[in-house]
């Protein structure tokens, strides 16, 4: 009968062994993943991005004046400028009237600027200037009104080949957000891109001394409340050498554009397919070598 009790509990004890060493292993596979904050190739905002990664917690950055708060980010401050020089996401605060920012980072890597409630002037170039990236992101973010402006003051190069906009890159640009951005720009241009141009959900309100929007490649607006007054052409791409680009693409969204000129312009096809737009034009409501314009949502 002792022999028989003693067996029972090795039966058991190993039993148990065996279920401790399971859930140890178990426990080992499900929590393989990132910890928060640590950089993966999904934590980098993407084409597939539609909102920050929380995965990749913000850089705070602040702006007091003529200083800046840059923390442990990967950004540092000199003679007026807040340059970027580590990819990742930023989120932006407070005011300045003597402040610009220049993103210069590999060209395989991406920075997301999230505007969370910041106001700020650049009085002697753009105040944002993407030099270097695969991609920057703008994101407004919910609850937040944020209001960015440049002045006159460029340097004589800007007017030739130089960054002459408030919002300038080099590269491919997305603007978005469930909050408000306001853009003004005193010299030339209001937002332009040497690439594409992304405008997604944001309330946007542009008033420029040229042309509002300007994607060299391309310029696509698939939602959001975009107002653009402009002296020149309200929304615009220019490319007419490189096959498949230069196309001007309005998906959704309400659009109020006032311009001097142009109110869309296209150097090849200009696609209205949704959404509702309001123009007031200088010169044509359209103007495009090719024009597929669903009728009724342009009223001008």
């Amino acid at each position: 009968m002792k022999r028989s009790i003693s067996f029972f509990s090795l039966l058991c004890l190993v039993f148990a062994l065996i279920l401790t060493v399971c859930a140890c292993t178990s426990k080992g596979t499900t929590d393989d993943k990132a910890a928060p904050g640590e950089s993966t190739p999904e934590s980098i905002p993407g084409e597939s991005v539609t909102d920050p990664n929380p995965d990749l917690p913000a850089g705070a950055i602040t702006f007091n004046g003529g200083s800046v708060d840059v923390g442990s980010t990967g950004a540092t401050f000199e003679n007026g400028i807040l340059t970027i020089t580590k990819a990742g996401s930023y989120e932006l605060t407070g005011k300045s009237e003597t402040c610009g920012i220049v993103v210069n980072v590999d060209k395989s890597e991406q920075v997301e600027l999230i505007l969370a409630g910041v106001e700020l002037t650049n009085p002697v170039g753009p105040v944002i200037f993407c030099d270097s990236a695969d991609k920057l992101f703008l994101t407004a973010k919910e609850g937040t009104t944020n209001h960015l402006k440049d002045g006159v003051d460029y340097p004589a190069s800007a007017a030739v080949d130089g960054p002459n906009a408030a919002i300038y890159s080099d590269d491919d640009l997305t603007i978005r957000g469930s909050g408000s951005l306001k853009v003004t720009a005193l010299y030339n241009n209001g937002i332009s891109s040497k690439n594409d141009i992304k405008i997604k959900e944001v309330t946007l309100t542009l008033e420029a001394y040229n042309t509002g929007i300007r994607g060299k490649e391309s310029v696509t607006v698939s939602s959001g409340k975009i107002t653009v007054k402009a002296g020149n052409d309200a929304i615009k791409a220019s490319e007419e050498v490189e096959e498949g680009k230069g196309y001007v693409t309005v998906e959704g969204g309400e659009l109020t554009l006032t311009a001097g000129d142009d109110c869309l312009q296209a150097a090849t096809v200009l696609t209205v397919s949704g959404g509702k737009i309001t123009a007031s034009a200088g010169g044509k409501l359209t103007n495009a070598p090719t024009e597929k314009v669903t009728e009724g949502i342009i009223n001008g």
